[in-house]
């Protein structure tokens, strides 16, 4: 087995409804208490032994800079790859695929919400819900009406994906509140994250 590191529990709760979405029912994820701790384990988990190490974390301003991080520890890692590979398959530039390394083990990495640029997992969600979803029309207008009389929020996008879920299903804590069903999966970053997400769990990729 292995295992993928993220930031905290809200993550796990969100992106463990998305890999079960894809089929993959028992996902080994990790909240670490945020981003630098979930990068340091990441990298002690290169150099282990098990099946695969993956990460899954936040652009927030910049993707280019995180990559670089991440980037940085992996060369240092002595990575085991398996057949012809090597250190000249850590690219430079993360691409909008993401990261699946051949090695021993399996190393993956993407960077919400699109390896690109900046933004968060609740920017990969809100990218995914539909432009007809009556819910989230309304929860967009509130947070930004709230935002006009209150200049403290700093994350709108996160304020509106939590009214969001918070309307959709009252009974539960927004990470878990996530349906599926209210998604738009016909998108090229939905597509990307899903062939890595099976790439990286050994699954079959059709």
């Amino acid at each position: 087995m292995g295992t993928v590191f993220v930031e905290g529990k809200t993550d796990e709760f969100l992106i463990g409804i998305l890999l079960r979405e894809l089929g993959i029912n028992q996902p080994t994820l990790t909240g670490c208490g945020g981003k630098k701790e979930a990068v340091r384990d990441f990298e002690n988990l290169v150099k282990g032994t098990g099946d695969f190490a993956g990460i899954i974390v936040d652009a927030d301003t910049s993707a280019v800079n995180l990559w670089e991080s991440i980037r940085s520890r992996l060369l240092r890692s002595d990575l085991r790859f398996e057949g012809h590979g090597n250190s000249d398959d850590i690219p430079t530039n993360l691409q909008k695929k993401g990261l699946i390394l051949n090695t021993k083990p399996r190393i993956g990495v993407w960077i919400m919400p699109n390896n690109e640029g900046e933004g968060e997992i609740e920017d990969f969600i809100i990218n995914l819900i539909s432009s007809n979803d009556k819910i989230w029309k309304l929860a967009d207008e509130y947070i930004e009406k709230v935002c006009s009389v209150d200049g403290t929020i700093k994350k709108k996008n996160k304020a509106k994906l939590n009214s969001w879920l918070a309307a959709c299903d009252p009974s539960r804590q927004p990470g878990a509140a996530l349906d599926v069903r209210r998604l738009n999966r016909d998108s090229e970053n939905w597509k990307n994250f899903e062939s890595w997400a099976k790439r990286l769990f050994g699954q079959t990729v059709d």
